[in-house]
């Protein structure tokens, strides 16, 4: 079927009334207020709700890849300003994929951190809404720009991105820095990530890691090099450098 956004009117109401629907988010579902009267479908896509159903609930750095890989693939013709529209997210939380947004993300518990816990994952505002809470945006947007890396396989980028929540949150949260070399980041990642079993470029020790230090190298370094003006191996050898100089002094 065809992606479908709700109306701003609607998208309004939901977050309005968080707390007067919590049944609903718990244990029933909102059939009733997502009528064609309040729904609109988007021409040009396609989504196939079959494959949505295998979304696992569970919490885990295996699990957010398989996950990302099943809505990823699920949807077509999907924009990238679409994709920055909350009310196609809305859609999708308190619609076709309700049950593995309450399952996932919705702990039963206090009144107060139930409905702080619908308004962060159910919604969407700002950059962080869409690639870090809400419960299907964020898996779109993970294999959306890990698919931008295509040296290897999205299985093998996706599975280092999302190994470490934080590494996952330093890369996507620093665009500016990213995005010009995304693909030399991801490079030396998976190169870190397989060389060694423990993973130690990726753990922190006292609230600090290799990860974060190298990553602040990468950010200091881009002061007097526009890395956008380099080509990905002149990146990539900067950054291999980078991380051999800084688990040198780990050691």
């Amino acid at each position: 079927m065809e992606l479908h956004v709700v109306k701003r009117g609607m998208v309004a109401t939901l977050r309005d009334n968080i707390e007067k629907n919590l049944e609903r988010y718990a244990a029933g579902d909102f059939s009733s207020l997502l009528t064609p009267e309040f729904v609109i479908p988007v021409k040009g896509t396609f989504v196939d709700l079959k494959s949505l159903e295998q979304l696992d609930p569970r919490s885990g750095g295996d699990t957010d890849v398989t996950n990302a890989k099943i809505v990823f693939s699920s949807i077509q013709g999907l924009s990238r300003y679409l994709a920055r529209d909350e009310r196609l997210w809305v859609w999708f939380t308190h619609g076709p994929c309700l049950g593995y947004a309450r399952n996932r993300w919705v702990t039963q518990g206090s009144t107060e951190k139930m409905i702080s816990q619908i308004r962060t994952h159910f919604f969407a505002t700002g950059e962080r809404g869409f690639e870090r809470n809400n419960a299907i945006a964020c898996l779109w947007w993970w294999a959306k720009i890990a698919s931008q890396y295509t040296d290897a396989p999205l299985d093998k980028v996706l599975e280092v991105l999302l190994h470490q929540t934080d590494v996952r949150a330093s890369i996507i949260e620093r665009p500016t820095i990213t995005q010009p070399s995304f693909r030399s980041i991801m490079q030396v990642l998976i190169e870190q990530y397989d060389s060694d079993p423990e993973r130690r470029f990726f753990k922190r020790k006292s609230n600090q890691g290799l990860y974060k230090k190298w990553l602040s190298e990468i950010n200091r370094h881009a002061g007097i090099r526009m890395y956008e003006a380099f080509p990905d191996h002149a990146n990539t050898e900067l950054f291999r450098a980078l991380a051999a100089e800084i688990s040198q002094e780990w050691d």
